[in-house]
């Protein structure tokens, strides 16, 4: 590595030396093809900016600062007697003609001049190893709170240690001549509040209470919730029974049929969790009220908008439908109705494009048809008047 102390002593003992006493220093440099001055000292600030973590991010945990740096005083190698040297300070320098030459092995050509001593020679070259910046230092809020002296240059910290919040991180480099850069700064925001994955806590299950005839049924419907009050994304594999199957029965999906006067409770359970909810369903035998009202369905393209108005309740839903089966037996979960009471008030207007065009189609075949029928039958009258013509004639003759 570079050794700023020796090379500052060692340009002080040179400029104090005249030229005839440094030739006199050793007859093996009568022809050192170096001007005998101190060489360029580094004067140029390293450059250094922040790349990680950037503007406003927000870290937590572990955390790395990341840095680019430069420095300018890098630009000439050499290689002498197996060693590399940056001889970017002696290209202006050389009073005996351009000897080196960047990225070359000068060994021969020097030795051929000057022989192989590099005692004096040395004190003016830099080692390559020399990459300009020398440590990297890392500050938080202003503080001092990590330094890299190897690079690639980085940090890492741990942002549990520091409240959460806005922070301020900055960087400076220094090179081996004592050179500082300027900060790099950047704003992050530290956030290690807890992160809670979403949990099953509750089911949310509708209706609670309902009542049916015996023969007609209710859907029910169950939604897993978070710790959050929300439904989770993904639902879980609910488990229903009923506890009086002699008075209503449960399917897999939630459907309770009824089957006897009474009630019956329905728990619907997260096959998981073990979380349960439960509802009541009341069957009744007593005769259904006369069904008043209406209910209208209108199905255009496998969509189907139904209206219910029945008994004094109103209802509207849509649904994606390829039958009127279908529509019915949704109409039924929502209603406690029976398909045959449905029938009696429900208006159904079935909306087809293709049907129409294959209704329009039939009847212009059949109008077709008729016109071939009606001319057929006209040329056959032609004929029978024709014959019945000719008949008359041959009579006359007679």
């Amino acid at each position: 590595m570079y050794n700023y102390n020796y090379m500052k002593n060692t340009i002080k003992k040179v400029k104090v030396l005249s030229l005839t006493a440094v030739f006199a220093l050793s007859a093996s440099f009568m022809f050192l093809p170096f001007s005998v001055r101190a060489a360029t000292v580094d004067s140029s600030n390293p450059t250094i900016a922040i790349t990680s973590p950037v503007e406003d991010a927000v870290v937590s945990g572990m955390s790395s600062i990341v840095v680019n740096t430069a420095d300018a005083y890098s630009s000439c190698v050499v290689t002498l007697f197996g060693s590399n040297y940056d001889v970017s300070p002696l290209q202006t320098d050389h009073s005996g003609g351009n000897l080196f030459i960047c990225g070359t092995d000068m060994t021969t050509i020097y030795q051929s001049q000057h022989g192989t001593n590099l005692s004096r020679v040395a004190s003016y070259l830099i080692p390559a190893s020399y990459t300009g910046v020398d440590k990297v230092e890392f500050y938080f809020d202003g503080m001092l709170f990590g330094t890299d002296m190897t690079a690639p240059y980085s940090f890492d910290w741990n942002t549990a240690i520091f409240a959460d919040g806005i922070h301020a991180l900055a960087a400076r480099a220094y090179d081996q001549a004592g050179n500082t850069s300027t900060f790099s700064m950047v704003n992050i925001t530290i956030d290690n509040t807890p992160v809670v994955s979403p949990v099953i806590t509750s089911i949310a299950l509708t209706p609670t209470t309902s009542s049916i005839y015996v023969g007609n049924t209710v859907q029910l419907t169950a939604v897993a919730l978070d710790q959050y009050g929300n439904a989770l994304a993904t639902q879980p594999t609910f488990d229903w029974m009923s506890n009086l199957t002699g008075i209503a029965t449960v399917n897999a999906t939630g459907l309770v049929t009824g089957v006897s006067t009474g009630s019956a409770i329905i728990t619907v359970t997260d096959d998981v969790s073990n979380i349960s909810k439960t509802a009541v369903v009341n069957v009744t035998n007593t005769p259904p009220p006369a069904i008043t009202g209406s209910i209208k369905v209108e199905m255009e393209h496998g969509k189907a908008e139904i209206h219910i108005k029945v008994n004094g309740m109103e209802d509207e839903f849509k649904m994606n439908a390829s039958t009127k089966e279908e529509i019915i037996a949704a109409i039924a979960s929502r209603t406690g109705l029976t398909s045959a009471q449905i029938l009696q008030i429900a208006q159904f207007d079935m909306h087809n494009e293709q049907g129409d065009e294959h209704e329009n189609e039939n009847g212009n075949e059949h109008e077709d048809e008729h016109e071939d029928e009606h001319e057929d039958e006209h040329h056959e009258n032609h004929e029978r008047q024709n014959h019945e013509d000719n008949n008359h004639h041959e009579n006359s003759d007679d």
